[in-house]
């Protein structure tokens, strides 16, 4: 979440903050392939924020609270070794400071 939030413009820095709040939807399906690979494909879309820098009184410091949001496709893999997932998404609501990627990988459980 680098990429969104509080930034220092001057520097193009992310500050973080003291507020977070997210929300995302998921869709898994079968992509087609045989059940034993743990292979299946998923759409998504994430909506949140950061917002509340600790730091105040700066003109380089944007901290707007804007809602950013995105939505995408990926393919997760029930691997021997925990799973993966390789997400494709855009950005649909965004800053112009902002920090965009368009590919994740992600390897391990979240808790």
């Amino acid at each position: 979440i680098a990429g969104m939030g509080p930034r220092d413009v001057r520097s193009d820095t992310a500050l973080g903050g003291n507020m977070l709040y997210k929300g995302t939807v998921e869709m898994e399906f079968p992509i087609g392939l045989p059940n034993e690979l743990g292979i299946k494909g998923r759409v998504f879309s994430i909506a949140g924020t950061v917002r509340d820098v600790d730091v105040s009184g700066d003109d380089g410091i944007v901290d707007s609270g804007a809602m950013r949001a995105s939505a995408g496709f990926g393919v997760s893999w029930g691997s021997p070794f925990g799973p993966i997932r390789i997400d494709f998404a855009r950005a649909l609501l965004k800053e112009p400071y902002d920090e965009t990627e368009a590919l994740s990988f992600g390897f391990g459980t979240i808790f």
